[in-house]
């Protein structure tokens, strides 16, 4: 995936799509108050169907050696390309005038940015509008790019009595898929059935060790929401597939409201979390496709918040490659 690194006004309109907390927003606001600096970007998304910008960023970079080139512990490749060229960042900056910017990932970072840049405004005053702290460092993207991917996140659940499949087949169509032998087979037909279905529906995948099996389950029907929906949050929040999971699953048959009892764990691998349920740590594994990035934006649009756990961006920029000083700089336009 490639996108660009630049600074961005706190006052253009960056729309958020997710909550935060204060435990992780206090502690890298603490961070950047000691440091006057920040280690990460935003990572953002602007609409751009035939990815234009990228496509021009990517032929310039291809005749330049990259300033950086770096494999993380994931084994993921990382390079920084330089751009300098005038005419180059004119046509970065003219292309992007005007279009809408949406944050990906780094939510606690941009409420951050806000915070510090109130307290420095409240000390320094906003003489010029330029200050570096009226600015907040963002990698950005195109919805449209092909490398860039949104990957589930599944939850592990704490649940030790029987599991109620009466109430699941009001709303879902169960099929079971029994472990004969290789575990990893009837998972891998599992999430093939679940990303066919989930093209055009609903459908979840659930691990439960104490029959042996896996099971798919698909809503049977949308009208199922409009009884169990929030009245809170818009139709495409109510619609997600990890609203359906919390609403119709979780808290219909498991009778879990919120994580306030820390009965779900969360997990991207869907090895690992099979592992952490066939070995006794955790009961059930509920399984889940990938949110939409159309999902995300219609979201965000709509000024909602996406559940806890919704979207996890990858591949990300590496924390550390590119840092931005704030305190005493100011921004050149």
């Amino acid at each position: 995936m490639s996108g660009f690194i630049c600074l961005a006004s706190l006052d253009e309109g960056l729309i958020p799509h997710e909550n935060t907390h204060k435990g992780p927003r206090d502690d890298r606001f603490n961070l950047l108050r000691a440091c006057g600096a920040s280690f990460s970007q935003i990572f953002g998304l602007y609409p751009d169907k035939e990815n234009s910008i990228i496509n021009k960023i990517d032929s310039f970079a291809r005749r330049l050696g990259p300033k950086i080139d770096v494999k993380d512990e994931a084994n993921t490749q990382h390079r920084v390309w330089q751009i300098s060229d005038s005419a180059m960042i004119r046509y970065i900056k003219d292309a992007m005038n005007n279009k809408s910017l949406y944050i990906a990932d780094g939510h606690h970072r941009y409420e951050t940015a806000l915070n510090y840049r109130n307290e420095m405004i409240k000390k320094y005053g906003k003489a010029t509008g330029k200050e570096a702290f009226n600015y907040i460092m963002v990698f950005l993207t195109s919805i449209e790019h092909r490398g860039l991917m949104l990957l589930p996140t599944h939850r592990l659940i704490n649940y030790k009595k029987p599991i109620n499949f009466a109430i699941l087949e009001k709303n879902f169509k169960v099929d079971e898929f029994k472990i004969a032998g290789d575990e990893e087979s009837a998972r891998k037909r599992l999430l093939t059935e679940m990303k066919k279905i989930g093209e055009k529906g609903h459908a979840f995948g659930m691990l439960y060790p104490k029959n042996r099996s896996y099971y798919l389950l698909t809503l049977k029907s949308e009208a199922a929401l409009d009884t169990y929906s929030d009245k809170a949050h818009s139709s495409a929040w109510n619609r997600l597939d990890v609203s359906i999971l919390h609403r119709l699953i979780m808290e219909n048959l498991f009778k879990i409201k919120n994580n306030s009892e820390g009965k779900i764990v969360y997990e991207q691998d869907d090895n690992i979390a099979a592992k952490r349920v066939l070995n006794g740590e955790f009961d059930i594994c509920l399984f889940l496709n990938p949110t939409k990035i159309s999902e995300v934006i219609e979201i965000a649009k709509a000024k909602d918040k996406m559940p806890q756990k919704s979207t996890y961006f990858f591949p990300k920029p590496l924390t550390g490659l590119v840092m931005n000083k704030i305190e005493g700089e100011e921004v050149e336009e």
